[in-house]
């Protein structure tokens, strides 16, 4: 059995994901239409509709740490300009570069894949209808007697710092919810991965009329197929919010350090 028992180790894994393409214009109506499977578009309908979640331009939220301490994170979420603010640290996106106030407990190094990391953990599914995605229908997954129709998610080249990256997500039959996250690891490594790791989403709360997760269960996996839980992450305080975001927000302290890329 492959066991993922630390959670930086999962957060690692998922950097190359956390680095896709920032969104510069609304969609249409139309353009969801032909650029989602029909499927995939009853699993956004039933979290409240992609076009619900395109009309907004901000998402906050705490995530909630072991040992007490609680991080607040930020999001522009149609330039991706993020801000992550704890008792220990602060880590800014400005939309060129991730940066971490000078005095920061974290190290810089890894400021960069954590900066939209837990956001796009948070976001979904809404951030697997990012520009530059391609869709493959795939077997369900099974898992305690239940079946969950699945997508399999690839991005075109350039597309993040890890295009050859893929994701599963997989949803309820009857309700449409997403269930399961899948993805594989290649950021880092000479050759794209197979071995595949899941979280799973099943607690949700409605906010702003979108359907969004209160808590990511992550699980040990064996043959590419989930087996027990592990490590989980607990969310509260969440906002979205059509109110654009003052821009200074995001603006690196003149002592400020660059996260490595």
């Amino acid at each position: 059995m492959k066991k993922i028992s630390v959670l930086v180790l999962v957060l690692i894994s998922f950097f190359g994901f956390s680095q896709t393409a920032t969104i510069e214009n609304k969609v249409s109506d139309r353009s969801i239409t032909e650029r989602f499977p029909n499927k995939l578009n009853r699993m956004f309908t039933a979290h409240g509709t992609y076009k619900r979640w395109d009309a907004m331009n901000q998402l906050s939220f705490d995530l909630l740490k072991k040992g007490g301490e609680t991080e607040t994170h930020l999001v522009d979420l149609k330039s991706r300009k993020t801000l992550i603010s704890s008792s220990k640290f602060t880590i800014g996106f400005d939309g060129t570069a991730v940066w971490m106030n000078a005095e920061g407990k974290f190290p810089v190094e890894r400021a960069r894949f954590y900066h939209n990391l837990y956001f796009y953990f948070y976001a979904m599914p809404f951030v697997l209808g990012d520009p530059g995605i391609t869709y493959s229908k795939v077997n369900d997954l099974s898992f305690e007697n239940e079946r969950y129709t699945g997508y399999k998610i690839t991005y075109g080249n350039n597309v993040g710092d890890s295009p050859e990256d893929n994701y599963f997500v997989y949803f309820d039959k009857t309700t449409h919810q997403m269930t399961w996250l899948g993805y594989t690891v290649t950021y880092g490594d000479d050759k794209p991965s197979t071995e595949i790791h899941y979280i799973k989403y099943t607690d949700w709360q409605k906010v702003n009329g979108l359907l969004l997760p209160k808590k990511l269960q992550w699980y040990d996996s064996e043959n590419n197929l989930p087996v027990t839980s592990s490590n989980a992450a607990d969310f509260e305080n969440i906002s979205v919010s059509e109110k654009m975001i003052d821009a200074l927000k995001f603006v690196k302290p003149v002592d400020g350090l660059i996260g490595e890329k």
